[in-house]
């Protein structure tokens, strides 16, 4: 009889020691034995209790405002399954307090809750992108009612890769919602992303290099100040370097395919040997006579000269 008291004991023993360890795998506030208790409130309102990094479900949260607050998200909540209670987004920013307990254990903080994020009316619903190669190159983005989106960012990449493209980048629009970049330096294919807020805009636009014969004298000032700086730390006079290089350059100069004039000589009404028609300088063309020899030609003898006859070697008259 006695030994089969021993054995009952040790049967129940056994049964209990192996029916203990399937009650600790519930996390639950129904337990008595929760330690280290701890609070998370995330941005959205979202309160999460833990016990040693494990969500407790069934824990009571316990929210409160000062007297003169109001919150819809006061009183008590139970957390879910995954240990957490959602809280209202308050109408305007709020501190609140909030306790929670499971079991024996408890835990509090304070937390400041901000409203939701109000969607921004400035900001466009659509977009439109457009990129004029006419003068340089200009690219404008516009809304859907063609009004200039300022502070767009414009991304400009070529679209082949071997290709190239000096003003390629990140860039953002003017008050004006436009953007100015620089010709390429040779036919190039590129591409312009635009956003704003949450809408964005895309176009691919052929860039040609501005025409040598099309280019304005503005170009030249361009040229000059390039020019000075290449050169502005070589040794000799910088004066008489940009001199030269503007001689040279300059736009203003007569055009390359500018000829001789067609006519040369005196003007039309002058007369023979340049004469004018008039007869203003008959006292010069007077003394022309008195100076010519004969046959017109010159250091001949005046008229007053005419009494000394013939020279000796000249025949009868």
């Amino acid at each position: 009889m006695r030994d089969r008291r021993i054995a009952t004991t040790l049967a129940v023993i056994v049964t209990i020691s192996l029916l203990a360890p399937l009650g600790a795998g519930a996390a639950t506030a129904d337990q008595h034995e929760v330690d280290d208790l701890s609070i998370l409130v995330e941005g959205d309102g979202h309160v999460t209790v833990t016990a040693n990094e494990t969500p407790i479900e069934n824990a009571t949260v316990d929210v409160s405002v000062d007297g003169n607050e109001s919150y819809a998200g006061t009183g008590e909540h139970v957390t879910d399954e995954n240990g957490t209670v959602a809280l209202p987004d308050p109408d305007e920013k709020i501190d609140v307090t909030i306790i929670a307990s499971a079991g024996d254990e408890t835990a509090e903080t304070s937390v400041t809750l901000e409203p939701a994020d109000e969607p921004d009316d400035s900001a466009p619903e659509n977009l439109s992108i457009d990129v004029d190669g006419t003068d340089g190159v200009t690219v404008t983005v516009t809304d859907g009612e063609d009004d200039g989106v300022a502070k767009a960012t414009v991304d400009v990449t070529v679209v082949e890769e071997n290709a190239s493209y000096a003003n390629e980048g990140t860039y953002e629009t003017d008050a004006n919602g436009t953007l100015s970049l620089e010709p390429p330096a040779e036919t190039v294919d590129v591409s312009f992303n635009a956003t704003a807020g949450n809408a964005s805009a895309e176009t691919t636009a052929t860039l040609e290099p501005v025409d040598d014969e099309d280019a304005d004298e503005g170009t030249f000032g361009q040229l000059v100040s390039s020019f000075v700086h290449d050169h502005q730390n070589e040794s000799g006079p910088l004066g008489l370097l940009v001199s030269s290089f503007v001689q040279e350059n300059n736009l203003g100069n007569g055009s390359d395919h500018a000829g001789q004039s067609d006519r040369t000589g005196p003007p039309d009404h002058a007369g023979p040997h340049g004469d004018d028609e008039d007869g203003d300088d008959e006292d010069v063309d007077a003394n022309d006579e008195t100076s010519a020899g004969p046959n017109g030609v010159g250091n001949g003898q005046s008229d007053a000269n005419d009494g000394q006859g013939p020279p000796d070697h000249a025949g009868p008259p």
